[in-house]
């Protein structure tokens, strides 16, 4: 810078740098920005891209609840079906293992009456045939005892 006086002046050249200087930075700052708006613009892009996928699954999963409860329904239902026919063939046997188990001890019981009849009868025939060789000794002795008393 020049003084002239007491006005100051300014060389055309350095003016002439500077304003290079300032476009250049501008350019800079410009090329920058554009770079800086066109990821912003991707990114949002991408973004806007990531919460319609994200919307299109949720709606297909959203599709899919009642196909999954109906499924689990189903399932249920055959669960619930199988226990049944399960516990009516258990009480099925259970009932022909009673029923066996009646006709086994039905049997033992007429078996054993079978056998105390036989038993008893055995008793009571030989109570009286021990009945009779009884008499019939006392008879022997008495008459025994008469023909030595005579």
């Amino acid at each position: 810078m020049e003084m002239l006086g007491s006005i100051p002046t300014i060389s055309t050249n350095a003016v002439s740098v500077n304003k290079i200087k300032i476009e250049n930075m501008e350019t800079i700052i410009l090329i920058a920005s554009s770079v800086l708006t066109t990821l912003g613009i991707v990114l949002v892009i991408w973004l806007i891209s990531g919460v319609r996928s994200t919307q299109k699954q949720l709606k297909s999963y959203d599709e899919e609840i009642p196909n999954i409860y109906h499924r689990v329904e189903r399932e249920s239902a055959e669960i619930y079906q199988n226990l049944e026919n399960i516990k009516d063939e258990l009480d099925k046997n259970l009932d022909k293992v009673k029923d066996e188990l009646d006709r086994n001890l039905h049997d033992s019981h007429n078996d054993l009456d079978k056998r105390f009849d036989t038993s008893y009868r055995a008793m009571y025939e030989l109570r009286d045939n021990i009945q009779s060789d009884v008499d019939r000794l006392i008879e022997k002795d008495l008459e025994t005892n008469k023909s030595i008393n005579k």
